[in-house]
């Protein structure tokens, strides 16, 4: 199963261990922008695909458009409660006006 790990922009691949791995590579990406709607509770798919049309609604409405199909993200193990669950639905930006550009790390709008 693939999995990403994502640094923070001031740590630098060089200064990063070695993979003991041969499958496990460092990989330097350019930097790219996302709308995030964040939820608590299960994420069921119904819950699922309502904060997903509720984000992209939002993202009509700011005259924005995501490059592909937003991603489900999850934080919690099982054991916590439901309602201090952290779910986000997450989409890829293109062509994000200046107005909205921030630096890497930044958070532009929270609503």
């Amino acid at each position: 199963m693939p999995c990403e790990t994502l640094l923070p922009v001031d740590v630098h691949v060089g200064n990063c261990s070695t993979p003991t791995d041969a499958d496990v590579r460092l990989v330097v990406e350019p930097s790219w922008t996302v709308a995030v709607r964040q939820f608590s509770w299960y994420a069921t798919d119904v819950r699922v695909d309502r904060e997903r049309e509720r984000l992209l609604e939002e993202l009509t409405r700011r005259d924005l458009e995501g490059m592909d199909e937003p991603s489900l993200f999850q934080y919690n193990d099982p054991w916590t409660p439901r309602f201090m669950r952290t779910n986000e639905i997450e989409v890829v930006l293109e062509d994000v006006p200046g107005y909205l550009s921030s630096g890497p790390g930044q958070t532009v709008a929270r609503e």
